[in-house]
């Protein structure tokens, strides 16, 4: 290997004698391949200050960038390629990923380029007026234009093709890893003392880190002793003989390992029986009895179907339109105060609106960044009351240009799902979007919640961990409820072997067919009085003839996390069947009248009830919804009910009856 980098360095040297001289290729020598490494490692010292920097205040990678110049200065022209490099990555980067930080630029460069242009313009006054008007809208419109182009053209183009490529990026990195470990036993002397060894166990712990198969112990256990394994082999061989054999060694070992490794992705990645049990084994489960399960704060009545109308009835502004999809969101009144669940929809400019009015844009400066007039509170505890609405305006919304631009360049390979405001304890507004991106399993790329995208007023972003998310918004659901289903409905009938294709003892959603795939479908969110919100999923036997309820999955709304409750024993009839029932058993002399949304009412004696929304289907008006009925556990009692004291008034008077979990629904 080191007489084909000498072949390399003498080709280069010959080839550049028989060029022009500016045009001439230097020959590799070593102080060229050291500019080289410090470039490459600028590069990386970059991505970690911008992969960190997410996740930190906005003002501390500026802080950062400004002692690192400082840094660089002391250290001289000896590092200065990768102080260099490093300082301008990283800058242009973190201009990408704040766009309010480039409004602030355009404006200073429009102070500077005014009074720079007035400075240096020649002859009279009048010319140097022109030429401040020419700099003061030109120079930022450059600036401007540039972001611009790259926030709507650019970015959205390529950050499909960075969702394939982080995907099979597992695989992909192995090329640039084999490559820097190759060259790295080049560039080793074995015979001398040298640092090129640690090459192995730096990429090691890289590989470790991005690729953490957070789900499987399993994989946890292969991933670290792989890593160990070679970060040894390369510790042995960091000295030996002068022909550098050892540290080969140590490049064929990773090179054999990467093969294996490419070989379990793909064949877990194309057999969709591997996929699918490697993703429904990625859940984490924790099962408890129903003596157990938190009493329900019965707040939530009105079906997600009618909210949409609900918000449309209450948005005042005649120059805004609201989200389609209505949001859940619990709100606490306060210490002591009863928290309420509201269906919140976003209120963003009407742009057609805006134009019709005269002074266009000018009157509604939020419609060229995208902004929104903060969001419609629907109070879904007590039909057709509206709560307060959140009245803060945001420099950029959920769809806005400069926020999903800054999105793309912050999360390459994620998908973003629908953003909404949030409120935090002390009832600080932030726009959060939750992203979805594919982590690895055991060989398998499964989608896990990543993170939060959070939007302050100002348009400063920042991102957080879903711990971190769910600490800061305790009444917010980031899990997508697409993919808690997805996971939900895996688990119940491919997480075990054995039940799968052995005993047939699986499990699958009692839901209505019907209800599948709309905005019926579980989990439906609901809020506990000690857990706070929950997803919940309703599980009965697999087949068509078993309508037995036997567990309730409550996920988790920040985490791939199901609480299982185990309830075969009641002998509850299955949801399912309790909504097909419901209307006809409740109200016999209604027609076209279906049950939607069957939630649980779970009393102070943890007796489990259901709580559905009638939908009138020849109404149209707020899609049918007239009222709610509450159902005992086997469907042979039914109430009215109008409101959350309604629910806990009945739910007392019932408790009575039901002393034991035992005894729930009788």
């Amino acid at each position: 290997m080191n007489k084909l980098l000498n072949w390399f360095t003498t080709a280069g040297g010959a080839i550049g004698r028989y060029l022009p001289v500016s045009r001439a290729v230097p020959a590799f020598n070593h102080d060229t391949l050291v500019k080289c490494e410090q470039g490459v490692l600028g590069v990386l010292l970059a991505f970690v200050l911008g992969l960190v920097g997410r996740y930190l205040p906005f003002y501390i990678t500026p802080a950062v960038l400004v002692v690192a110049a400082g840094g660089a200065y002391y250290l001289g022209r000896k590092f200065a390629v990768a102080s260099l490099t490093f300082l301008t990555v990283a800058v242009l980067y973190y201009f990408l990923v704040q766009p309010a930080i480039v409004l602030v630029l355009c404006a200073l460069l429009a102070v500077l380029a005014a009074g720079g242009a007035a400075y240096l313009a020649p002859g009279a006054i009048w010319r140097k007026v022109v030429a401040a008007l020419l700099a003061l809208f030109l120079a930022p419109a450059v600036v401007f234009g540039a972001y611009y182009v790259l926030y709507t053209t650019v970015l959205p183009a390529v950050h499909p093709l960075t969702i394939h490529v982080y995907n099979l990026w597992p695989v992909l990195s192995m090329i640039p890893t084999l490559a820097i470990i190759g060259y790295s036993s080049i560039r080793q002397k074995t015979s001398t003392a040298n640092y090129y060894w640690l090459t192995t166990p730096v990429l090691a712990a890289l590989f470790v880190a991005c690729f953490w198969p957070a789900h499987s112990y399993i994989g946890m256990t292969l991933v670290i002793a792989t890593a160990v394994a070679l970060s040894v082999l390369a510790f042995l061989g960091r000295t030996g003989d002068a022909q550098g054999i050892a540290a080969h060694r140590t490049f064929l070992a990773a090179t054999a390992v990467g093969g294996v490794f490419c070989l379990v992705y793909f064949v877990s990645n194309v057999s969709q029986t591997i996929y699918d049990y490697q993703m429904a084994n990625a859940v984490s489960i924790t099962e408890i009895d129903a003596s157990a399960l938190d009493a329900t704060n019965n707040n939530r009545l009105v079906p997600r179907l009618a909210a949409s109308d609900y918000c449309a009835g209450n948005n005042q502004e005649t120059i805004t339109t609201i989200s389609k999809t209505p949001r859940p969101i619990v709100i606490n009144d306060g210490p002591g105060g009863a928290s309420r669940f509201y269906w919140e929809c976003v209120r963003h400019p009407d742009l057609a609106a805006i134009q019709n009015r005269k002074g266009l844009f000018l009157s509604h400066p939020l419609a060229l960044t995208g902004g929104t007039q903060g969001a419609v509170l629907v109070d879904a505890g007590e039909r057709g009351r509206y709560g307060e609405p959140i009245k803060t305006e945001f420099l950029f919304g959920e769809e806005s240009v400069f926020a999903m631009g800054a999105f793309y360049a912050r999360h390459p390979g994620a998908t973003p799902q629908p953003g909404m405001i949030a409120l935090t304890a002390d009832q600080d507004a932030y726009v959060v979007i939750p992203f979805v991106n594919k982590e690895l399993q055991l060989g398998s790329m499964i989608p896990d919640l990543s993170g939060v995208m959070t939007i302050s007023s100002h348009g400063f972003i920042q991102d957080l961990l879903p711990s971190q998310a769910a600490a800061k918004f305790p009444g917010v659901a980031f899990v997508p409820s697409d993919l808690a289903r997805q996971y939900a409905d895996l688990w119940a009938h491919d997480s075990s072997f054995w039940a799968k294709h052995i005993t047939g003892n699986q499990l699958e959603l009692s839901e209505n067919p019907t209800d599948a795939g709309n905005a019926n479908a579980s989990p439906y969110w609901q809020d506990f009085k000690h857990w706070g919100l929950k997803g919940v999923v309703n599980f009965e036997p697999i087949g068509t003839q078993q309508n037995s309820w036997v567990r309730i999955g409550l996920f988790d709304r920040a985490s791939l996390s199901m609480t299982v409750v185990q309830i075969e024993s009641l002998n509850l009839t299955g949801t399912k069947q309790l909504v097909l029932n419901a209307a006809n058993a409740s109200h016999p002399g209604l027609f076209n009248v279906t049950a939607r949304d069957p939630l649980i009412s779970v009393s102070k004696n943890h007796c489990i009830y259901v709580l559905a929304a009638l939908m009138q289907q020849t109404n149209p008006a707020y899609h049918g919804y007239s009222r709610n009925t509450l159902a005992d556990g086997h469907g042979q009692h039914y109430d009215d009910v109008d409101s959350q004291a309604d629910v806990d008034k009945i739910l007392d008077n019932l408790d009575s009856s039901c002393a034991a979990p035992g005894n729930a629904g009788k």
